[in-house]
């Protein structure tokens, strides 16, 4: 079972597209990309399949959109991002690196975040 939303700017040049899929019984993963309105393009696919979108939130001005993310099955901290579509970059909130990533380099500073603040068991 799946499930399709869209997340748009308050000027609607850009939106987010959420694909939500049930991993296992009640463990929902829901996928979000970045897309301009018109034409419709794709710009930046955040994180890959395990990474969640809990939290979106919109600017006033469009400049930027503010996501948690949280990577399945749960095993280390969510981290909050800004993305900023035109300048193509995203900017991470502590604890983790605050530098700006550009959108080439998002998911693997994801998957870096996730291993350095991983859980392990005993």
């Amino acid at each position: 079972m799946s499930d399709i939303q869209r997340v748009d700017s308050p000027d609607q040049r850009f939106f987010i597209l959420l694909a939500s899929y049930e991993m296992r019984m009640s463990h929902w993963v829901t996928n979000a990309a970045l897309w301009a309105a018109d034409p419709q393009l794709l710009l930046l696919e955040i994180g890959d399949w395990q990474w969640s979108s809990e939290q979106i939130a919109w600017s006033a001005d469009s400049r930027h959109v503010t996501i948690e993310l949280r990577r399945y099955p749960g095993d280390a901290p969510s981290i909050v991002i800004d993305i900023y579509p035109e300048q193509r970059i995203v900017l991470p909130h502590a604890p983790a690196a605050t530098q700006p990533v550009p959108f080439a380099a998002l998911n693997p500073f994801l998957e870096h975040f996730y291993a350095h603040h991983r859980r392990t068991s005993p």
